[in-house]
C-alpha cells in the first residue's frame, strides 16, 4: 500500500487535537497534562524501549499524534502480555483486566468512565491455528478521525506478532485496500443497474528462473510485455489491475465469463521469445459486492 495510509512522517507531532479536547471539555486537564509529561519522560529518556524497538517506537508515535492513552495486546490462550503501552500505570491495570474479561461475540468497542473522563476502548481479535490473540486501544471518545490510524494499529500488529496470519487470500484486504474502494465502486454502480461484470484472472509461472538466468532487467522486460499482450485482448471500458507481476485481475462491464472465454480462447502469451505458462479462472459477478475479500475464492487462484 504505496501511500500515506501507512507511512507517515510520525516525528511531526502536532498536539492541537488535544488542546482542542481540552478546550471542549471533552477530556480532563488533570488527564491531558497527565498523558503529555508521560510523553515529554519517554521523548528524553534514550533508554526507553521506544528508542531500542521497533513495536514500541510505532505505538508510541501513533499515540501521541492521535491521543491514544493505553494499548495492550495478548495471547488469550497463555494469557501472556505481548506489549502494554499507557500513559497511567492503574488505567494500563484496568484495560488488561477488561480484555481478558471481554467475551469474543463483544470484542467490537464500547465506552466507559475513567477518572470523569469518556474513554473509548476499541477490541482487536486475531484467531489464529488453535490460539487467539487480543488486542485493546483507549482514546477519548470524542476522537471521531482516528479510524485510519486503528487500521494501521491492527495491521502492523498483525505483520509484527503474526506474520502468518497473511495468507495469500487476506492481502486482498489489507494490502490492496485502495484497489479494493476503487472496484468495489466502480463495479456496484453497473451492478446496482443490472449489468454483469466479468472477472477474469491470470497467474503466472513464477519468473525467478527468468532472473537467474538473464538478470531483473529481463525479467522486468518480460512483465513489460505481459501487461502489452493483455491489453491487447482488452476493451477500452475494461479494467487491469496488476496484484503483482504474475497476477493479474481485469473486470469487463455488462460482460459475462463465456465472452470473456472467447475472447482469450487459446492465448499464447509468447514475451522475448519465451512462451509463458499460466492458470487463468473466469467468473461473472452479478449482485453489488461488499469487497473483494469475500468473494475471493470465488474469482482468483489460491
Amino acid at each position: 500500500m504505496p501511500n500515506k495510509f501507512l507511512y507517515n512522517d510520525f516525528h511531526k507531532i502536532d498536539l492541537g487535537y488535544l488542546k482542542g479536547l481540552v478546550e471542549r471539555d471533552e477530556v480532563s486537564k488533570e488527564l491531558a497534562n497527565v498523558a503529555l509529561n508521560s510523553w515529554q519522560k519517554r521523548l528524553s529518556n534514550f533508554r526507553d524501549p521506544l528508542f531500542q524497538n521497533y513495536i514500541d517506537y510505532f505505538i508510541f508515535f501513533e499515540a501521541i499524534n492521535n491521543g491514544i492513552l493505553a494499548v495492550s495486546l495478548a495471547n488469550l490462550s497463555t494469557r501472556e502480555i505481548l506489549n502494554e503501552y499507557s500513559v497511567l500505570p492503574d488505567l494500563q491495570s484496568q484495560i488488561t483486566k477488561r480484555l481478558f474479561k471481554q467475551k469474543r461475540e463483544n470484542f467490537e468497542q464500547e465506552s466507559f468512565k475513567y477518572c470523569n473522563n469518556t474513554l473509548t476502548a476499541w477490541y482487536l481479535l486475531i484467531e489464529g491455528e488453535g490460539t487467539s490473540y487480543a488486542g485493546i486501544v483507549v482514546y477519548p471518545k470524542s476522537l471521531t478521525n482516528i479510524g485510519n490510524c486503528l487500521l494501521r494499529l491492527e495491521f502492523v500488529l498483525k505483520r509484527y506478532y503474526f506474520p502468518q496470519y497473511f495468507e495469500p487470500d487476506n492481502r486482498v484486504m489489507t494490502l490492496f485496500l485502495q484497489i479494493n474502494q476503487e472496484v468495489t465502486k466502480r463495479l456496484n454502480d453497473f451492478l446496482k443497474e443490472g449489468k454483469p461484470v466479468a472477472v477474469t484472472y491470470f497467474k503466472f509461472k513464477n519468473f525467478n528462473d527468468y532472473i537467474e538466468f538473464a538478470g531483473e532487467d529481463f525479467a522486468l522486460q518480460i512483465v513489460d510485455g505481459l501487461i502489452d499482450e493483455i491489453k491487447d485482448h482488452m476493451k477500452n471500458e475494461d479494467r487491469c489491475f496488476v496484484l503483482s507481476p504474475r497476477e493479474y485481475l481485469i473486470f469487463s462491464v455488462n460482460c459475462t465469463e463465456e465472452i470473456m472465454k472467447q475472447r482469450f480462447h487459446r492465448v499464447s502469451f509468447k514475451i522475448k521469445g519465451l512462451i509463458l505458462t499460466y492458470k487463468n479462472k473466469y467468473s461473472t459477478l452479478k449482485k453489488p459486492i461488499k469487497d473483494l475479500f469475500e468473494i475471493w475464492d470465488d474469482i482468483a487462484i489460491t
